[in-house]
């Protein structure tokens, strides 16, 4: 599987979960709480992560930022490959 990229994960944010567009631009370093993702926002998150790329991010992932979950979503690929 192709690695993942940021982009990839702002795009599920912005289309699954709700965020503004702009939201990550402007703070790309802001865990998932500090941009105002509540956990069930959170929880739709880890739900389409699972569905689109097999990986489970842990239940604390409002406290990554999205290059954490990127970094996480991509070392569990070259793990299973």
């Amino acid at each position: 599987m192709a690695d993942v990229s940021f982009d990839d994960i702002e795009s599920i944010l912005v289309k699954k979960v709700g965020l503004a567009p702009q939201t990550l631009a402007d703070t790309p370093e802001n865990s998932l709480e500090d941009l105002g993702l509540d956990s069930l926002a959170v929880l739709e998150l880890q739900i389409v992560i699972t569905k689109q790329y097999g990986v489970e991010i842990p239940d604390e992932s409002g406290g990554l930022n999205v290059g954490e979950i990127v970094e996480f979503i991509n070392n569990a690929n070259e793990q299973a490959a």
